[in-house]
């Protein structure tokens, strides 16, 4: 597990160097971008971690799908992801 993370993770930082060698114009918002990417990739795993400690059975996996949509809807795509979970309890 902490293989495949660190490997996500070397991934991710190329994907980031490639990213601002060629948006240098657009700096402000790709860092923007990767704020709310980081800071929704930890939300994600807090949520996981509080509903599996509630034994409540929403986990939204982190893949690169997810990430993307955190990272450009912010919140409301963290909202979106949980409450899509949680219609398909239902």
């Amino acid at each position: 597990m902490e293989k495949y993370m660190s490997i996500l993770v070397m991934v991710g930082i190329c994907l980031l160097v490639l990213l601002i060698g060629v948006m240098k114009k657009q700096a402000k918002m790709l860092f923007g971008l990767i704020f709310r990417l980081v800071l929704g990739a930890g939300g994600i795993l807090l949520a996981n971690y509080f509903f599996e400690m509630q034994h409540i059975p929403l986990c939204v996996g982190i893949n690169p799908l997810t990430l993307l949509a955190v990272g450009i809807l912010g919140v409301c795509g963290f909202v979106l992801l949980y409450g899509i979970l949680a219609l398909q309890l239902l």
